[in-house]
């Protein structure tokens, strides 16, 4: 994860945190309103890493969020 948290760092997006969940997910996914969704970083995040949408309503903890999955780690 924070691999990936310094890729995006580097190209000047904002990580705030990165954590580990106890919930996993087997592929990206990547979570934000449909706004954050439809905007420039979440376009390159979705086609970089490969990510499927969740649109999610109300406040959340950042713009988005990016689950990476257990198989993005398999590939590395």
């Amino acid at each position: 994860a924070s691999q990936v948290a310094r890729t995006l760092g580097h190209i000047g997006m904002v990580v705030p945190y990165v954590s580990n969940e106890h919930s996993t997910v087997e592929n990206c996914m990547l979570s934000g309103t449909k706004q954050s969704l439809q905007s420039l970083s979440g376009y390159f995040i979705k086609h970089t890493f490969g990510c499927t949408e969740e649109i999610e309503e109300g406040v959340l903890r950042a713009d988005l969020i990016l689950r990476i999955g257990e198989n993005f780690g398999q590939q590395q």
